[in-house]
């Protein structure tokens, strides 16, 4: 396990968006954003134990910002093993061309900085890669450039995911001139089997030779600490910057802890009306009262009369004040229920229950389905549409959910 810097897209040493202090790395850089001149730890683990610093660390604005938009607690894992050729111990390395056999494609993956590859003195591109074998997603990238100032250090480059038949770009950048380690994170949600970096020119001016020391892929997740997430609930971050960010908001909603962090739910209702809120549908039947989707038991149910038109039905939890809902669950009660479930459910706010606001649809497929939401704002009625599905060859239509729940945070 690695844990980087990922705040640059060339490398350089401009200060990011949300620092407030020259990056140094970035556990180091988050403690310094908070107002601690001498930082006494440099690793994501050792600052997660002290929960005193972690807590004043969280509870500054200046940190939090940067903690955000510098993603510092990213896990990043190096996905590619220690190569000792190109096809051991796993996986294989490729690329264009070889200057010489010392200069070899898994030496860039050898974790070793005293040697490199380094291709021919042939026209750009160059390019080096990996070949997982198997659909890997990689996330963000560490490259290492040959030593020697201006001598065969790459400069522009891409990095491409092979799909089956093409290459796809999936971030370009621009190295600094510089034979530090530059990592650069990028978006993607694709599992590749191979990857490349694809470098269409250098700094060097006098060949046309590229030389890499080091190429590291990535594959990042927010790191999932309890620690973490009760003091971000304490703290109050989650009603604000830290759930403005999707990755975050993902990580803490799929998160076993973020209980402690979207403290707000809806109570497990006995009545329309109790304990408080309110649940009204559009359409039931007897026996089936909308407000057992919210009791929490599996076993009862909201259940929609038949039908023989395909409308869209509506079920609405109102809270007795404004909540932001981050995430929804969508139950029914077996797999044999699933005829009988919502093809779609589109999720819906609102603060007056007559202008609505579309917040996210997704579709049934399984007993249980999610739905994160990432940044609504505050909404005292939550509505599902459900999409009613026809279940009989009688042309009949029905909705049922066996269990609907809105996790998110009350004081907004």
């Amino acid at each position: 396990m690695a844990l980087g810097f990922l705040y640059g897209s060339g490398g350089g040493s401009s200060i990011p968006e949300g620092a407030t202090v020259t990056p140094v790395g970035d556990v180091y850089t988050w403690q310094r954003c908070a107002g601690i001149d001498r930082p006494q730890y440099t690793t994501l683990a050792e600052l997660l134990a002290d929960a005193t610093t972690l807590a004043h660390v969280i509870d500054n604005a200046n940190a939090t910002d940067y903690l955000v938009r510098s993603k510092t607690w990213i896990n990043n894992e190096t996905k590619v093993p220690t190569m000792t050729s190109d096809t051991t111990p796993s996986g294989e390395c490729f690329g264009d061309t070889v200057y010489a056999s010392g200069y070899s494609y898994w030496k860039v993956f050898d974790r070793d900085e005293s040697s490199m590859w380094s291709s021919q003195n042939a026209a750009f591109p160059h390019y080096v890669g990996y070949d997982f074998g198997t659909g890997t997603i990689i996330t963000s990238v560490a490259i290492t450039s040959f030593g020697n100032a201006n001598a065969c250090r790459a400069k522009n480059f891409k990095i491409q995911g092979y799909d089956g038949s093409s290459w796809d770009d999936l971030y370009t950048g621009i190295m600094a001139n510089s034979s530090s380690k530059q990592y650069f994170p990028f978006s993607n949600t694709t599992a590749y089997s191979k990857y490349r970096l694809y470098v269409t020119d250098s700094y060097d001016t006098s060949s046309n030779i590229c030389s890499i020391k080091e190429l590291e892929f990535f594959s990042a997740s927010i790191v999932l600490s309890q620690t973490a997430m009760a003091l971000i609930g304490a703290n109050n971050y989650a009603s604000d910057t830290l759930l403005a960010d999707s990755d975050w908001c993902e990580a803490i909603c799929e998160s076993s802890y973020f209980g402690s962090v979207l403290n707000d739910t809806v109570p497990a209702m006995t009545s329309a009306t109790t304990p408080s809120g309110s649940v009204t549908a559009s359409n039931y039947a007897t026996g089936n009262d909308p407000y057992k989707a919210f009791d929490g038991s599996a076993s009862t149910l909201w259940n929609t009369q038949d039908s023989t038109t395909a409308v869209t039905r509506t079920i609405t939890y109102a809270f007795a004040g404004t909540c932001k809902a981050f995430v929804t669950t969508f139950e029914v009660r077996n797999s044999s229920d699933l005829p009988y479930s919502p093809s779609s459910v589109t999720v819906m706010g609102s603060n007056d229950n007559s202008n609505w606001t579309t917040l996210t649809t997704f579709n049934i497929s399984d007993v249980s389905n999610k739905s994160i939401i990432p940044t609504p704002a505050a909404y005292k009625y939550y509505r599902c549409d459900c999409v009613a599905k026809l279940y009989s060859a009688s042309n009949k239509y029905m909705c049922r959910a066996a269990r609907i729940q809105f996790y998110g945070r009350q004081d907004v």
